[in-house]
């Protein structure tokens, strides 16, 4: 059972809460009992029992700074789900803010920018007391949570009402969730990654400030693709380090209508991945295909 939300809280009761889930349950607690321990987790002050860390994802929990008050204990729920699931494969970034950000909700925050321009020419990297949390490939459609204070869990969905664009910092940092404690797993290297973001977190428009280049071929035919020579550099607008479906290339750095490539199939990354791109109007690539086993040009039976 939750810890009250109000009214005069007993150190055992909250202890029984970290311990058995319950507030009121009838177990008993072996004490000593130490704040410190119920905050942090252990039994470092030495309690009777080795508590488990805060849970984070709960709506309402005890920051760890100090001195600690029991009413930072009202509504905590020990056994809460984190916002977005427990599991593997979570990730967080820090992200260019157009004000400071410091132990707050997004509701007040001014997180991201009002243009992708202003986004990208932004220097200012918030990071020190809040990150940006998503769960598997960060793509469009996916939802983004804010996460503020000590512990790297996602606290609430990422409101982008008053900030509709931001930008990522280029590294990212993995996690595994479980029971409200988060356990670093790495790091990884994203792209610079610069979108939009509504009033639900939900992420559109996912691109980067300025463009990547990739080998390709000139504008072939299907037939032919897989048999043409990557000699040309060309660009994307996409998060990868070659051309996805739905981004838009070119074939100047310079970017812009004027650079779109033409409708047809490019012969891209003939000595890893050996693949071939349908570009469609407005330099919109359309699909990507792997070359040989059948494909075009490829000798398949």
């Amino acid at each position: 059972m939750v810890v009250p939300a109000s009214g005069e809280l007993e150190m055992g009761d909250l202890a029984k809460e970290k311990h058995y889930d319950d507030y009121n349950s009838g177990s008993p607690i072996t004490g000593p009992i130490s704040m410190y321990d119920l905050v942090n987790g252990g039994n470092t002050n030495g309690s009777g029992h080795s508590y488990d860390s805060t849970n984070f994802g709960s709506s309402s929990h005890p920051d760890l700074n100090t001195p600690h008050a029991f009413s930072e204990w009202y509504s905590y729920d020990h056994d809460a789900t984190v916002l977005g699931g427990n599991g593997t494969d979570w990730h967080s970034s820090s992200y260019y803010a157009s004000g400071p950000i410091y132990y707050t909700s997004n509701g007040t925050s001014n997180l991201g920018h009002t243009s992708q321009a202003n986004a990208c020419a932004d220097t200012t990297l918030q990071g020190t007391c809040s990150h940006i949390m998503w769960r598997g490939t960060l793509a469009n459609g996916k939802t983004l949570y804010f996460q503020y204070g000590n512990s790297m869990i996602p606290l609430e969905v990422l409101d982008g009402s008053n900030f509709s664009h931001m930008r990522f910092d280029s590294t990212w940092y993995n996690y595994t969730i479980s029971g409200g404690t988060s356990t670093s797993t790495g790091s990884s290297t994203g792209n610079d990654a610069v979108f939009e973001v509504n009033s639900s977190g939900v992420v559109s428009n996912l691109s980067t400030c300025g463009l990547t280049s990739f080998s390709s071929s000139t504008v072939s035919n299907f037939s032919g693709v897989c048999l043409a020579i990557a000699n040309q550099t060309y660009y994307h607008d996409g998060i990868g380090s070659l051309p996805a479906a739905n981004d838009v290339v070119y074939s100047s750095s310079a970017g812009g209508s004027s650079n779109y490539l033409s409708a047809g199939y490019y012969r891209i990354d003939p000595l890893g991945t050996d693949q071939y791109i349908q570009v469609g109007s407005n330099g919109v690539v359309s699909s990507v295909n792997a070359c040989g086993g059948g494909a075009p040009g490829g000798g398949g039976p």
